[in-house]
């Protein structure tokens, strides 16, 4: 069901500690992760100059990979690696979704940045 790649960018991630026992902070990079974009939901904004519309895209993650609203997704690409959506995401929302007691998987809400 996730027939579609991409690649998690995780800002400022604790990865350890030195010899002082202070925090190792760097950046993850996981690719080829299973997930599948789904459905895009349109906004209109209104503002002064007038009415922007915003495009968000629902992304199912699999529950191995944790992300939170610092987490860039980039390049989504069939299995085939083919380009289904080129560029970059930001993450706007996360919900786990739970079968039974046992969490199934992420809808994670995208933005293009």
């Amino acid at each position: 069901m996730l027939n579609h790649r991409c690649t998690l960018f995780i800002q400022g991630e604790v990865t350890g500690q030195d010899d002082y026992g202070r925090d190792i902070v760097s950046n993850i990079e996981s690719m080829n992760v299973p997930c599948k974009l789904d459905e895009t939901v349109f906004r209109a904004v209104q503002d002064d100059t007038g009415t922007d519309t915003i495009l968000d895209s629902i992304l199912f993650l699999h529950p191995d990979y944790k992300v939170d609203l610092g987490t860039t997704i980039l390049n989504i690409v069939d299995l085939e690696g083919n380009p289904v959506v080129q560029g970059s995401f930001s993450v706007q929302d996360i919900h786990p979704i739970y079968s039974l007691k046992k969490l199934h998987h992420f809808e994670v809400t995208l933005r293009r940045t």
